[in-house]
């Protein structure tokens, strides 16, 4: 059997180098190449999960005032070189080392475009001729800074979350549901629209608790052992279907108040067995 293995994308950044501080990533050669730079440059660092460089792009230039750089650019660069961390690093020709109001909203709202994906932004980093600021550093990238677009980030992170904690709760419930059999017997007096109605009035009641899909055998009018309010025939529905403990009270109550319904049975399934049984089948089918 050939098994298809995910690999990451070779590190295109050649050297092998670790960040461990701000001043590791200041003392780079192509940092240094962009501190006394007459416009704006952005170069981008990936690193793996110990902080090993796995790429350095630049990522765009600008004028003596500002640059512009889409967060998507950031992102797709990441995914692409298969970098688990992020450090952005750009210059101010002004020599100032003051983060403009445009470089506090493009590090806050690529830190969090950046979580959506499971990658960190480690810091961003502005640097002039002589010295450098590390953003993270002066907590100038948190979780207080809020603006429109921020809103809409933390929305649509809360509506995963949600998803996820459902997804979780669902697999939960499916895990702990046991696998039931139900056994009805409906009045051969009805009409055979009124024995349709019947039998699917309970397959909807199933699927409402199961979350998956119902099986229902109708095995039409069969001549019972006993009678039955009178009855030598019944019209017998087979159900198969997932639920807890506690739907079955419910299910059965149900049928007893139902007048259309003579008589009925619902028992667990033994899981283990039927695998077993299932796997001596499949035996049985084999070509010897």
């Amino acid at each position: 059997m050939e098994i298809e293995i995910q690999k990451k994308p070779p590190k295109d950044y050649k050297k092998d180098i670790k960040i461990k501080s701000t001043n590791d990533v200041v003392q780079l050669e192509e940092v240094k190449e962009i501190r006394n730079a007459m416009q704006e440059n952005m170069i981008l660092i990936g690193l793996d999960r110990t902080n090993n460089i796995r790429t350095l792009k630049l990522m765009g230039l600008g004028t003596n005032k500002n640059i512009e750089i889409d967060s998507k650019d950031i992102l797709r660069t990441a995914l692409m070189s298969g970098s688990d961390k992020i450090i952005l690093v750009h210059n101010h020709p002004s020599n100032s080392l003051k983060a403009s109001s445009e470089d506090l909203h493009f590090t806050n709202i690529t830190s969090k475009f950046l979580q959506v994906f499971n990658l960190e932004l480690l810091d961003h980093i502005i640097v002039t001729e002589n010295e450098h600021l590390s953003m993270v550093s002066e907590r100038l990238v948190n979780k207080e800074y809020k603006d429109n677009d921020m809103d809409i980030i933390d929305k649509t992170l809360v509506i995963e979350e949600n998803i996820k904690l459902k997804n979780e709760i669902k697999n939960m419930e499916e895990k702990y549901m046991n696998k039931y059999e139900s056994v009805i017997i409906i009045k051969p007096t009805l009409k055979d629209k009124e024995i349709k109605d019947t039998i699917n009035k309970y397959k909807e009641n199933f699927e409402k608790f199961s979350n998956q899909p119902v099986k229902v055998e109708d095995m039409g009018k069969k001549k019972l052992a006993y009678e039955i309010q009178g009855n030598k025939e019944g019209h017998y529905a087979i159900y198969t279907f997932y639920g807890k403990n506690e739907d079955i009270s419910d299910i059965e109550r149900n049928y007893r108040i139902d007048d259309n319904v003579m008589k009925f049975i619902t028992v667990k399934m033994d899981m283990e067995a039927e695998e077993d049984l299932e796997a001596m089948e499949d035996e049985d089918d084999m070509e010897i």
